[in-house]
């Protein structure tokens, strides 16, 4: 669980300094993002803002109930 969770980390923190930066495009994210962050392989662009819902991130890595997980999680307050 906690590649999981660094995995998860590793997201918002990427769909975070992709949504600041508009110079940025989809050629400067993680091979492994883009279909993540847009549920869709091989798009040429990534519209901002990239978002991540609970149910977005839950459906990505096959979890349930992170809402409620997330209190016991020292990053929670950030």
């Amino acid at each position: 669980m906690s590649g999981t969770i660094l995995d998860i980390v590793e997201l918002l923190l990427t769909a975070e300094i992709y949504n600041r930066y508009p110079e940025l495009d989809v050629n400067d994210l993680p091979k492994k993002h883009p279909k993540k962050t847009t549920g869709v392989a091989q798009k040429k662009t990534v519209p901002k803002p990239i978002t991540a819902t609970f149910i977005r991130i839950e459906k990505l890595y096959g979890l349930k109930d992170i809402e409620k997980n997330r209190k016991e999680r020292p990053l929670h307050k950030y």
